[in-house]
């Protein structure tokens, strides 16, 4: 058979009368279309990715010794997964927690013999964070959103007058705070972290706002004596605090920022015709501590009542204000008439509730109540001691640290309650705490 050498032609004639010369113009928008929103398959659906090249061709192609192509890819891609993580990290670094409500519990903070040390729990191991200095460091009181935390610094030896300081949660980044005053006895953090209010309340009529950058203070004098300035959440230029007015009278008092004309929030009417008012009137209006929305009041006060010992004792108040300090409403909370003082209370976290201070006799005494639990509906929370009982709530609501006052020369007990099964545990904590917050 002779074979044919017309194939070729014959071909390309037959795809030239079945074909046009150039591609059909729907066809290609149909095409640049659907690669557009079609994703690349990835590497390991390729077969070549699993299968040696050899075993498909011989066909030998040269290659660049050094494919730097694909090395300035790898490269770039390395250098974006170690900003992505660095990134990643710094933000969740910077994640603060709100400065009210339930948050993580985090590190406590205290100072033993001149160091400021931390614990990563209660019963964690200490950790020296500002620690083998010349100074004698003391008394950490950490910020609401849980960066930093102030304290007293004074010389090892000399004068007891303590300047004031900030550093960040881990000890780093110290710097004295501008505080205009040779002593205070009163220190309260702004819900942003930013500023802190301090007072001497030895008789001094001034109080001062600290930047907490270091810049310079400002000092505001209400001309009577003055005690506990504390912000009002929600209200960012208004301040309360406790003075004495002109008739003789503790009150807590609203003022802004500026200081000018304070006024007197009108709580418990009547309180001057109190039978036993002359003996204790340094006892009235004290313990402030707003609700997270600035909109109640909670504090403590002298309330005669039928039944009590004495016919008069502290008795925690819950207030309603309104926002240019109107009293809206006031009540007192009586849990057991039969008690000494009801007193000193906080709100948990999640203001579900109160923690305050009960007294009968000598003996003081914690106490929790729910506010879904009635009236006189308590649970002691099983520690006791003959004076003042300070304490902290953890932030997330779950735990207490109750700490109790030495007996002779020793030093603090701190006892850990868990406020659901209600379990005490003693801590080796021999001074007063600071809770850190962090971020849910």
């Amino acid at each position: 058979m002779t074979a044919r050498d017309d194939f070729d032609r014959t071909l390309s004639a037959w795809l030239t009368a079945q074909a046009p010369v150039r591609e059909p113009e729907h066809l290609l928008d149909h095409v640049l279309a659907r690669t557009a929103r079609t994703r690349r398959r990835p590497g390991w659906r390729i077969p070549e990715r699993w299968t040696f090249m050899t075993a498909l061709t011989t066909q030998v192609i040269p290659r660049s010794p050094v494919p730097w192509r694909t090395v300035g890819l790898v490269a770039l891609l390395i250098l974006g997964l170690v900003a992505a993580a660095l990134l990643a990290i710094g933000s969740q670094y910077r994640r603060l927690p709100p400065p009210f409500g339930v948050a993580r519990n985090g590190s406590l903070i205290y100072s033993i013999g001149g160091d400021i040390v931390s614990r990563a729990g209660p019963t964690s191991s200490v950790v020296p964070i500002i620690a083998f200095t010349i100074f004698h460091d003391e008394g950490p009181v950490i910020a609401p959103d849980g960066s930093k935390f102030v304290f007293g610094r004074r010389a090892s030896s000399g004068p007891p007058d303590a300047s004031e300081w900030i550093a960040n949660a881990d000890g780093t980044g110290q710097r004295k705070v501008d505080v205009p005053f040779g002593t205070i006895s009163w220190i309260d953090w702004s819900p942003s972290g930013d500023e802190i209010f301090v007072a001497n309340e030895n008789g001094q009529t001034a109080m001062a706002i600290v930047p907490a950058d270091g810049s310079k203070s400002t000092t505001l004098d209400f001309g009577m004596p003055t005690m506990v300035p504390v912000h009002r959440p929600g209200h960012p230029d208004q301040i309360l605090f406790r003075g004495w007015d002109s008739a003789e009278d503790w009150g807590f008092f609203l003022v802004g920022r500026d200081g000018k004309s304070p006024e007197r929030l009108a709580l418990d009417p009547g309180f001057q015709t109190d039978a036993s008012y002359d003996q204790n009137r340094d006892a009235y209006f004290q313990g402030p501590a707003w609700s997270s929305d600035g909109k109640t009041l909670m504090y403590y006060t002298m309330e005669p009542r039928a039944g009590s010992p004495g016919m008069a004792g502290l008795r925690e108040h819950v207030a309603t204000i309104g926002p240019a300090g109107e009293m809206v409403s006031d009540e007192p909370l009586v849990f057991d008439a039969a008690a000494d003082d009801e007193w000193g209370a906080q709100w948990l976290p999640a203001e579900d509730g109160i923690v305050f201070q009960s007294q009968t006799g000598s003996t003081h005494s914690l106490k929790l109540h729910r506010s879904s639990a009635g009236p006189t509906d308590v649970q002691d929370l099983g520690v006791s001691a003959t004076d003042w009982i300070s304490y902290v709530i953890s932030p997330d609501g779950r735990e207490l640290i109750a700490m109790l006052p030495p007996t002779g020369a020793g030093d603090m007990s701190l006892q850990l309650i868990d406020l659901q099964s209600f379990i005490v545990t003693p801590l080796d904590i021999p001074s007063e705490v600071s809770w850190q917050r962090l971020a849910p």
